[in-house]
């Protein structure tokens, strides 16, 4: 019994002993490891040294001092882009950037040749007659919609949807010649296509890369647009890692950033396509809330193509009658809203401030009863649209 009570007593000064060494051990590294580590609090606290919180002990020597929050915080400078530097987005998905070396960018119109300057420019966008590749790969495709073998007419419906809205205007160019398999799927797609147009929401409506592909070049400024072609065929960029020749068809397109908002200035022609019972039509223009908007129109449309052929102005015909539920809006008027707000009259000249964010839309009244026939309604209106972007807050 003595010896056993010996032998309990040894190896509790034991365990008490490896109690101590360990105590002195972990003491020593949470000291040394204080100095160099932070331990994370588990609880998404602020990090601290794991020697925080110790009365007496030297912060390390290499402890940032505390800022003076009574100074003010200096924000380094913005460094301004020169004038000449443009982003381009090229065909396969890389982005490069850089100062162009050509200083304007000229594009043959009919209505002659234009150099512009490119701190002028805000983008540039070509057509697909700069793309002759994708030309031909659109019509190779498209032929073979009307193949024999099921698998190449499937593989090509699968690839010419993938290619989405940008070849929509680009499909209606193509007849099928009989072939009942190549109309039925060019039918398909055309509707899968219009399907994915219209799911997207008014940005997505307004953005350039989902626009459908035109067959002209374009230069897009402030108060116009420029349509042709584009006389560079390449373009020599001065990036980060040297100097880039860069081919036009290669580029899908071409931006240059420009401070703030710029002024808008459009041309636009409704016609009997644009009653307000029909499609309206879109200036291409998203408004922002705040925004000076000017619209001035000339023209004239029939109205009674089958008779009287009563003609009517931009400030419509009131003497025919006026829409229901408007205050007095006259047969014959052009009209406009933002977004899905209420339309309103906007007569040969309005001025008027955006009550709200959205896309800028024209159409014409017409009585309800007279929409959806076979009449013409010869004429239409020209609109001359600008719009003063809000001051910035």
């Amino acid at each position: 019994m003595l010896h056993f009570r010996c032998e309990n007593l040894s190896f509790l000064y034991f365990l008490v002993l490896v109690c101590i060494c360990s105590s002195v051990t972990y003491a020593y590294q949470f000291e040394i490891d204080g100095v160099f580590e932070e331990i994370d609090d588990p609880f998404g606290g602020r990090p601290r040294t794991a020697n925080s919180g110790l009365q007496g002990k030297e912060a390390p020597k290499n402890t940032a001092p505390k800022q003076d929050e009574s100074q003010p915080i200096i924000q380094p400078k913005v460094k301004e882009l020169p004038p000449s530097f443009v982003k381009l987005y090229l065909i396969d998905g890389d982005i490069v950037s850089g100062e162009l070396v050509t200083q304007s960018i000229a594009i043959k119109t009919d209505f002659g040749t234009l150099s512009v300057p490119i701190e002028k420019i805000i983008r540039f966008e070509p057509g697909l007659n700069s793309y002759p590749e994708i030309l031909q790969h659109i019509a190779s495709l498209v032929g073979d919609l009307g193949s024999e073998k099921y698998e190449e007419r499937e593989a090509a419906h699968k690839a010419l949807v993938a290619m989405g809205p940008k070849i929509r205007n680009e499909l209606g160019k193509f007849t099928v010649d009989g072939n009942a398999e190549k109309k039925r799927h060019l039918d398909e797609i055309k509707k899968e296509i219009a399907k994915i147009v219209e799911e997207f929401d008014e940005e997505d409506l307004e953005d350039p890369d989902n626009q459908p592909w035109e067959r002209n070049d374009k230069l897009v400024m402030a108060n116009f647009t420029a349509v042709g072609k584009i006389q560079q065929t390449d373009f020599k960029l001065n990036g980060k890692y040297g100097e880039l020749a860069i081919q036009l068809g290669d580029i899908r397109k071409g931006t240059r950033p420009v401070a703030g908002r710029q002024p808008i200035q459009k041309s636009l022609t409704v016609n009997k396509d644009n009653f307000v019972q029909l499609a309206w039509k879109s200036a291409g223009i998203m408004v922002q809330k705040g925004d000076s908007l000017t619209v001035s129109a000339s023209g004239t449309m029939t109205l009674t193509p089958w008779g009287s052929n009563a003609v009517s102005t931009p400030n419509g015909t009131p003497q025919y009658g006026t829409m229901p539920n408007t205050p007095g809006i006259p047969y014959g008027a052009l009209v406009a809203k933002i977004g899905n707000g209420k339309y309103f009259k906007v007569g040969d000249k309005k001025s008027f401030r955006a009550d709200a964010k959205g896309k800028l839309q024209f159409a014409i009244t017409m009585r309800a009863s007279y929409v959806g026939k076979s009449y013409q309604y010869p004429g239409d209106y020209k609109l001359k649209i600008k719009v003063e972007p809000a001051p910035q807050q």
